[in-house]
């Protein structure tokens, strides 16, 4: 019989999981509606993961909010929606409305793994007197761009300098829907001798982060009609991203801007570094920024370690959004917010950047 998550950690030896029950009941006594309570235990218990996991989410930050004095409504109804955010949440001088999710990484491995055979198959015929690794990079390119990557890559293979004896690295760009995608091709000195190609069939870790993320803000997003308050969104990727990969999905990729003299010359300092309009925060639609709504995205990670168990947060705060959230709701989480630095807006990080963890 399928063991639920609750029983597999209540049955445990490991010392941490046992604490992390342990936790969860503290948490559900926290919780004085009684039939939230009885929902929040029924999916704690329940055999589908994703069930215990949103429980387990939303019950870290009721219990995170409560422990800071603040008044916590669930579901509460919006005038000209018949969905209902996860929590309303009162404090002296910010109320805020607050959608826990969980992203679901799955497809994207099955996706980027079939993408990469089908790629691997198209280069068979591709032979090069060096080292070529091709990278795939989150989200994957539509199958009908494989005769066009397959060109692309030959075409580099030819301008490829002989007498080059450093590694050599180029990386290439394609808007595709909303989103962009990255194809890096490594090339190395080699023996001389021709060999086929090698595709690699793993993201590094970035596991479709912006697409996912994408779709999972994105759902959240549209469900609502217009807020009176901030609406704040709290992310568990089951498989969590690079803080740079995060970063990336919300604010579009870097890129750098400058201005021309009437010559046509770039002006003297006046390059500055920009995000492309490919990020959730910048996507634009039907010529208005679409996600407006969103004041922040919260990622939440959990980690069981030896002697104790983690909850890491990071908020990123949307500097578009109608209803800003207070920096003062996640006081001490690593935040980065909107700046104003020589007359054009920046994302900072309040109070320094957050440790890799």
């Amino acid at each position: 019989m399928k063991q639920s998550m609750w029983d597999f950690y209540n049955s445990s030896s490991d010392p941490m999981r046992q604490a992390s029950v342990t936790e969860w009941q503290s948490w559900l006594a926290e919780v004085e509606v009684s039939s939230e309570r009885q929902r929040l235990e029924n999916d704690l218990h329940s055999l589908g993961k994703y069930k215990h996991f949103s429980a387990r989410l939303e019950l870290y930050f009721h219990h995170l909010f409560k422990s800071q004095g603040f008044r916590i409504d669930f579901h509460p109804i919006l005038g000209d929606s018949t969905d209902h955010p996860d929590f309303l949440v009162h404090n002296e001088c910010a109320p805020f409305y607050l959608e826990a999710t969980i992203r679901h990484d799955e497809r994207s491995f099955v996706e980027q793994k079939a993408f990469a055979e089908l790629l691997a198959e198209k280069l068979l015929c591709v032979c090069s007197p060096h080292h070529v690794h091709v990278g795939i990079y989150e989200p994957c390119p539509k199958i009908t761009f494989l005769p066009e990557i397959k060109g692309f890559l030959e075409q580099q293979l030819l301008l490829f300098d002989e007498g080059d004896e450093v590694e050599k690295e180029v990386v290439w760009r394609k808007s595709v829907h909303l989103t962009s995608y990255e194809l890096l091709f490594s090339l190395y000195r080699g023996s001389g001798a021709c060999q086929q190609l090698t595709v690699s069939t793993s993201w590094g870790g970035f596991s479709g982060i912006s697409e996912c993320l994408y779709d999972s803000v994105d759902k959240k997003a549209r469900k609502y009609g217009s807020l009176d308050l901030p609406l704040v969104i709290a992310v568990w990727g089951l498989s969590s991203p690079a803080q740079f990969a995060e970063k990336k999905a919300l604010y579009g990729a870097e890129a750098v801007a400058w201005s021309r003299d009437c010559h046509g010359n770039v002006v003297e300092d006046s390059v500055r570094p920009i995000s492309r309009p490919d990020g959730i925060f910048n996507i634009i639609e039907d010529g208005q920024l679409k996600h407006r709504k969103v004041s922040a995205v919260v990622f939440y990670r959990h980690r069981l370690g030896d002697t104790e168990h983690k909850h890491i947060l990071r908020v990123y705060h949307n500097p578009y959004a109608l209803k800003p959230l207070a920096h003062d709701i996640f006081e001490g989480v690593p935040q980065l917010v909107p700046v104003e630095v020589d007359g054009h807006g920046e994302m900072q990080w309040l109070k320094g950047p957050p440790a890799e963890d």
